[in-house]
């Protein structure tokens, strides 16, 4: 009798320990937004530096075109488009 109570005990020992090791792997995973991030360091940048827009604008459009994304201020708002989304941020 007391042999099944520590295999129950193991057993259920084992099935926790499962548990929350398949949680563990699923909490890790990050999918990258590098397109927000731009889009919002983009308008910062423009926020803080009106007078430098043209250059940041063109600094702005080399990172994009290295990372195979279309960003550009047109004036009233930035875009920014990647391969899965589209942002839009207005200019204040």
């Amino acid at each position: 009798m007391r042999s099944q109570f520590i295999l129950l005990y193991l057993v259920l020992i084992l099935f926790i320990t499962l548990y929350f090791i398949s949680n563990l792997q699923n909490n890790f995973y990050y999918q990258p937004n590098i397109g927000k991030y731009i889009a919002e360091d983009f308008y910062v940048k423009l926020l803080l530096y009106p007078n430098y827009s043209s250059i940041i604008n063109e600094t702005y459009y080399n990172i994009c075109m290295w990372e195979n994304i279309i960003c550009y201020d047109n004036g009233t708002n930035i875009i920014v488009i990647t391969q899965n989304s589209e942002y839009i941020l207005n200019k204040p």
